[in-house]
């Protein structure tokens, strides 16, 4: 798993990865284009997955839920209150 918050994430991934994102990309001005970007970044580097912290902007965005199904992306919401990392030992 590869946990990422650029636009544009391919040069971090590995064909099969699951990545985790913010989206702390997105905004209401220009988010679906930068989804679709995103989108496409998953599909280019062979991304299984997506999952998508919904923290920054609340839900996970229309256009990145369109974007992922336009581009064969499996796409799941991870509420902001999951915990990701490591349990304590």
């Amino acid at each position: 798993m590869t946990a990422t918050d650029p636009e544009d994430p391919s040069r971090f991934l590995r064909s099969g990865e699951i990545v985790l994102s913010g989206p702390v990309w997105w905004n209401a001005t220009d988010g679906p284009a930068r989804a679709r970007r995103f989108a496409s970044a998953l599909a280019r580097s062979g991304a299984n997955a997506l999952l998508a912290g919904m923290e920054s902007p609340g839900a996970v965005p229309a256009g990145l839920v369109d974007s992922c199904r336009d581009h064969g992306t499996a796409l799941l919401a991870v509420p902001a209150w999951t915990p990701v990392g490591s349990p304590a030992r």
